[in-house]
C-alpha cells in the first residue's frame, strides 16, 4: 500500500509539473503583443524630408480604429491625428506588421510628442523627444509624456531616424538609439524580434481534457 501511495504521489507531481509548464507557456502565448512606436523621424539637415512614425504590431492585427496623435510640447495641444488604416506602408516580417505613417510637418522638438491610442480611445503610449510635457487637451489631456532620451537635429543626415534596438517582442524589451540609417517598414538596424507562441482555444480545452482523463485514470488505478 505504501508503494502504491508513493507511485500515486510521483504521478500526481508529474501531472502538476506538466500543468505548471503548460500554463506558463499559455500565459506567454496570451500575453498579447501590444502595438508600439518603433521608429521616428522628424528633423534632418536642410528642409525636413520624409518625416514618419513606424508602429509595430502582431501580424494581421486589426488596427483600423487605432490612431496616432502628434502633440506640440510648447502648449501641450494636439497638432494632427492619423488613423492607422491610412498607413503609407504596412510590411510584414517575422510574424509582425511594420506600419509606417507619413507625418510630414512633425514638430522639431524642445519638446514635442506622439500618442498612440487603441480602438476604445485608451492611450497606449505617450512619448516625447527633447524633453517632457503635460498634454493640455485631446486624448492625452492631463498625462505627462515619457521622454525617449534621444533626438534629431538640423544636422541629422537625410534618411536617418530614431530607432528602438534590442531583442524581444514588446516595447519594454527595447531601447531608443541615436539617429542611424532608417529602416522604415522593417526591423531596425540593431533589432531582433523573438517569435510569439500562439495557441488557439480548442487546443487549450483539449489539453485540459487530457489532463483530467490522466488524473481520473490514476485515481481509479490506485
Amino acid at each position: 500500500m505504501l508503494l502504491l501511495s508513493k507511485k500515486l504521489n510521483r504521478h500526481f507531481y508529474q501531472i502538476i509539473l506538466l500543468l505548471g509548464f503548460y500554463f506558463v507557456i499559455i500565459s506567454k502565448s496570451f500575453a498579447a503583443i501590444i502595438p508600439f512606436i518603433n521608429e521616428i523621424h522628424y528633423d534632418n539637415i536642410g528642409a525636413d524630408n520624409n518625416e514618419f512614425v513606424e508602429i509595430v504590431a502582431m501580424a494581421n492585427s486589426d488596427l483600423s480604429l487605432w490612431n496616432l496623435y502628434t502633440y506640440n510640447g510648447s502648449n501641450g495641444q494636439v497638432l494632427n491625428s492619423y488613423n492607422l488604416s491610412n498607413a503609407a506602408l504596412i510590411n510584414q516580417q517575422d510574424g509582425f506588421d511594420f506600419i509606417v505613417i507619413n507625418t510630414n510637418g512633425l514638430q522639431n522638438g524642445s519638446p514635442d510628442g506622439l500618442v498612440l491610442a487603441n480602438a476604445i480611445g485608451r492611450v497606449i503610449q505617450f512619448l516625447s523627444y527633447e524633453g517632457n510635457f503635460v498634454a493640455t487637451n485631446g486624448i492625452a489631456q492631463g498625462l505627462t509624456s515619457s521622454n525617449i532620451g534621444v533626438s534629431e537635429s538640423n544636422a541629422t543626415p537625410l534618411n536617418f531616424s530614431l530607432q528602438l534596438s534590442g531583442i524581444g517582442n514588446k516595447y519594454s524589451d527595447f531601447a531608443w538609439q541615436s539617429p542611424q540609417l532608417n529602416s522604415a517598414g522593417g526591423q531596425n538596424v540593431q533589432q531582433s524580434f523573438l517569435p510569439v507562441i500562439q495557441v488557439t482555444e480548442p487546443y487549450h480545452l483539449l489539453f485540459i481534457a487530457l489532463l483530467i482523463m490522466l488524473v481520473n485514470h490514476y485515481r481509479t488505478r490506485f
